[in-house]
């Protein structure tokens, strides 16, 4: 099973429960290069546009000559420029390849076309693509220019990646949060014991509040409780061990990546601490609206601007874990 067979998996599966099983049965059974340039695509740490789409439709263009409004009637009609291109140049009777490796010849291919001038490229390409059955040609193209997506996302990969290994998400999500590197060993390194470290970084059960009936409410003494303002955030705890800073949502959700700079204000912290808290938009001085902190969240990317446009800062409630301790009662 290659990548073209994965994506004829996922692409014509419309359950949740299929596309899981499909990439469980496609880290387990394919090459383990494929399966790691495949998870790669798949979690959006492709290496870059190697083929930019400007190229790619420049090339179309040499390609009908003066008819050039011909392909931007089809480009129109279709809506994807690699569908457009697949549909164009690719062989419409073959049948793919689904059983050999194929994307590191794919991506060394991208990479040489990358590096040629426009009508080198042309020349190059559209023999290419005319040997690719229309699925081939497609994804060649895709991957090459960035924006590939079937219908998965991050999660769903890195729990198909741990029900593979039979390994706990969380544990893969940790590790796979660093540099990833797709080469034969990736699954080897993930399926590594687990360290005492790993182990710390984990968060803690939230302790959640329940509401009160109307008996319980007046059989309360005014002299022994405490109320708290309902902080309009996220709840969260942050966690610093002798090697990390991690966040984890409720639903144990590692949202570490989201806020770099609460990660970055937790580097003066001491280690081995874990503190319950909510996450909030803007300053302890001036406080943004909750739809300000949504702003922050499921991004891909956290620029400096929205950095300074849309502040957050983490509100501590409680101590957890102290120099290693739990001292929860």
């Amino acid at each position: 099973m290659n990548f073209v067979a994965l994506f004829q998996a996922l692409d014509t599966s419309q359950s949740t429960n299929s596309k899981r099983d499909a990439l469980i049965t496609f880290i387990r059974e394919s090459d383990p290069l494929e399966s790691a340039l495949a998870v790669e695509a798949l979690t959006d740490r492709a290496r870059g546009k190697r083929l930019k789409p400007s190229a790619l439709k420049q090339t179309a263009y040499l390609a009908f000559g003066g008819d050039r409004w011909l392909f931007e009637e089809c480009y129109s009609a279709v809506g994807d420029l690699s569908e457009t291109l697949a549909i164009l140049f690719a062989d419409q009777e073959k049948s793919p390849e689904i059983t050999q490796p194929v994307l590191a010849d794919w991506i060394q291919s991208q990479e040489e076309l990358g590096r040629l001038e426009l009508e080198e490229l042309a020349n190059e390409l559209l023999p290419l693509l005319k040997a690719y059955s229309k699925d081939e040609a497609f994804l060649f193209l895709k991957l090459s220019s960035g924006g590939f997506r079937v219908g998965v996302n991050k999660g769903l990969v890195h729990d198909a990646v741990a029900q593979a290994v039979s390994m706990d998400r969380a544990v893969i999500e940790e590790r796979l949060m660093g540099g990833f590197i797709a080469d034969v060993d990736w699954l080897r390194r993930l399926q590594s014991p687990v360290t005492q470290d790993e182990l710390d970084a984990r968060p803690l059960p939230f302790l959640l509040a329940n509401p009160l009936i109307e008996n319980d409410l007046n059989s309360l003494d005014p002299s022994t409780v405490l109320v708290e303002y309902k902080w309009d955030g996220i709840r969260a705890q942050l966690i610093k061990t002798r090697e990390t800073i991690r966040l984890w949502s409720r639903g144990d959700h590692d949202i570490t990546g989201q806020f770099p700079d609460i990660v970055d204000a937790a580097t003066a912290l001491p280690s081995q601490l874990i503190l319950d808290g909510e996450i909030l938009a803007g300053s302890p001085d001036q406080l943004l609206s909750f739809s300000d902190l949504q702003t922050r969240l499921n991004r891909k990317r956290i620029t400096h601007n929205l950095l300074k446009t849309h502040p957050v800062f983490f509100r501590a409630y409680d101590v957890l874990r102290r120099d290693g301790e739990d001292i929860r009662e």
